[in-house]
């Protein structure tokens, strides 16, 4: 079976090559833009001192909802931290797994 993925592989056009390129440009801004946020993330933490800290979720209407408890403040966070590490490491698998 092996042989026969090797032996069935044209090579790529100079067109699908390039296309290839910029699909895996795009999913390494992904994969950067969400490193970045985890950063983000990370100094969230290190600089909240758990007394001022408030998260306001703000949608394109303008409408806004701003939440102070300490509590409800870091089940956000952990929800946000555990979905950012699957896109994170789906992005990260994407990139290293791409063939050009």
């Amino acid at each position: 079976k092996m042989m026969e993925k090797v032996v069935d592989k044209t090579p790529p056009t100079a067109e699908e090559r390039i296309s290839r390129i910029e699909h895996f440009e795009a999913l390494s801004k992904r994969f950067k833009h969400l490193k970045e946020k985890a950063n983000d993330l990370k100094m969230f933490d290190a600089g909240n001192d758990k007394i001022n800290a408030k998260i306001i979720l703000q949608n394109q209407a303008g409408f806004n909802f701003e939440v102070s408890n300490s509590t409800v403040i870091k089940k956000v966070r952990d929800a946000m931290e555990a979905e950012l590490t699957i896109l994170l490491t789906e992005a990260e698998n994407e990139v290293l797994n791409f063939e050009i």
